[in-house]
């Protein structure tokens, strides 16, 4: 059986709102205040969840896709295997070819949160496919990117509490990127 949804987007394409059978679903691309982006999405939710009237939410997710500009995608990604990586090097002689790009990925599950974190060097061309968007502008040449996924198993929360429980997991998301941005600073300073 197909899933129906209807979604909706700016004439840019960067914010995306999507309300179907089993999820609502925020995408905002490119902006500099957490706040205002946060206070649009929490009220799409709270329309979406009154028109909806869900008997019960199973599962709320967070995701977000952080950027720091670097001045060398090769220079980043030397010093990322170099710190986190001790055989590097030996993949390439096993392979026969040198490494041109890595990135790490990393799965965790403890009670109801389970997630990802992945990280690596950038290039700015590559933004448009991680954001789902036709095109970034003032995107600097070269970063790191971190992507952040965290699942919250919410097991049948009422409707009317679906928005407060959002809001927590956006605050353990923001606390989850802060914690691994740190830790890869200190490895590749």
């Amino acid at each position: 059986m197909g899933q129906t949804s209807v979604e909706v987007s700016g004439q840019d394409e960067r914010n995306k709102f999507r309300i179907g059978i089993n999820q609502i679903f925020a995408n905002l691309t490119d902006f500099d205040d957490l706040e205002d982006a946060r206070t649009q999405t929490r009220e799409y939710f709270e329309l979406a969840l009154e028109h909806l009237q869900p008997d019960a939410i199973d599962r709320i997710t967070v995701a977000s896709f952080d950027i720091a500009p670097t001045e060398s995608f090769e220079a980043l990604r030397n010093r990322l295997n170099e710190a986190l990586y001790s055989d590097y090097a030996g993949i390439a002689q096993a392979i026969g070819y040198n490494i041109s790009d890595s990135a790490w990925v990393h799965e965790f599950a403890q009670g109801d949160v389970s997630g990802r974190i992945q990280f690596g060097a950038m290039r700015s061309d590559e933004l448009p496919m991680r954001l789902e968007v036709p095109e970034v502008q003032d995107a600097p040449p070269n970063m790191l990117g971190v992507l952040a996924e965290v699942n919250f198993a919410v097991g049948g929360l009422v409707r009317n509490k679906a928005v407060s429980r959002w809001e927590q997991a956006l605050d353990k998301q923001r606390e989850l990127v802060t914690h691994a941005g740190q830790w890869i600073r200190e490895r590749v300073a």
